[in-house]
């Protein structure tokens, strides 16, 4: 029996850029399903670099995945670390016929063409869970709730103040009636980019279910694709809003990282989109409950 045919799939960045280019079938996402369908015996390695050292653990319980690599995510330009040039020498973002063999072959998948062409493209829309996994996501009986996520990966990015978003939960509760959902995770970055922040909320009420630190980023994500709507800052959660054309969603958002989010926006959302960027200072809480509140009056 000849020995089965190795495969890496590559991808890297932040969370949010994971969860993005999963979401849209980039970056080999669209075809690893398709190429474990033509070929089960095949083996399939995802690597990924990322700021975030619980990256990988979105793709845990993934059927069509053999094996996964996590490398720290070295340069803000998106080239791979040291460590894994071996298996990426010129490019990178893609699904490859894996170079660790006594030829070492680094064919791009794209290119080898009738391979490639006999590839369906299936864009990815939801994560594979763990049997835990979706005990807890089933503990949340709530049909309507409202995911409030108030953390970002580094304190300077983290608008409103964490006060405010409790105003703001409480608003909408006694608005709307909806639950509130809060999530974080104190996931500390292999190379912070500004003052760390440990993730916390302090308050509660009957209405409002407190998950911080509590469930991982799997249960996290399909969380956020259960609610009624995304109240948050602009990070990895907020872009499954601006992955989805069903999520409403609101990122705030600091006016110094104003313009790096709205190419993103531009760039991932599509004009069906129902997420929003909106640009929050310290004083700016009426406008950002108003924002909020306008969102929500939107839904049907």
């Amino acid at each position: 029996m000849p020995p089965s045919k190795k495969y890496a799939l590559h991808v890297g960045g932040g969370l949010g850029d994971i969860i993005l280019t999963y979401l849209h079938g980039y970056q080999g996402w669209g075809y690893y399903r398709s190429l474990k369908t033509k070929d089960p015996t095949c083996k399939i390695k995802l690597i990924i670099t990322s700021k975030n050292p619980l990256a990988h653990t979105l793709f845990e319980h993934d059927p069509h995945i053999n094996q996964i690599r996590s490398y720290p995510w070295e340069n803000p330009m998106y080239y791979t670390p040291k460590e894994i040039w071996k298996y990426f020498p010129k490019y990178r973002h893609i699904l490859w016929k894996d170079p660790n063999n006594r030829a070492k072959e680094h064919i791009l998948l794209d290119r080898n063409r009738k391979l490639f062409n006999s590839l369906k493209k299936e864009t990815p829309n939801s994560l594979f869970l763990s049997q835990n996994d979706k005990k807890q996501v089933d503990t949340i009986k709530q049909k309507s709730y409202v995911v409030l996520h108030p953390f970002a990966a580094g304190k300077e990015r983290i608008v409103p103040d964490i006060e405010d978003y409790y105003k703001i939960a409480k608003e909408i509760i006694s608005r709307f009636g909806y639950s509130i959902v809060v999530l974080g995770n104190n996931n500390k970055p292999q190379k912070p980019q500004g003052e760390y922040f440990e993730e916390d909320f302090p308050y509660t009420d009957k209405k409002i279910i407190n998950l911080v630190n509590k469930t991982n980023l799997r249960v996290n994500f399909k969380l956020v694709q259960r609610a009624i709507a995304f109240i948050g800052t602009a990070s990895c959660y907020f872009c499954i809003g601006v992955a989805s054309n069903r999520l409403p969603a609101i990122g705030f958002i600091p006016p110094e990282f104003e313009s790096a989010a709205n190419r993103r926006m531009e760039a991932w959302s599509s004009e069906n989109t129902k997420a929003e960027l909106i640009v929050a200072g310290p004083k700016s809480f009426k406008p950002n409950l108003a924002s909020v509140l306008k969102k929500l009056d939107s839904i049907k």
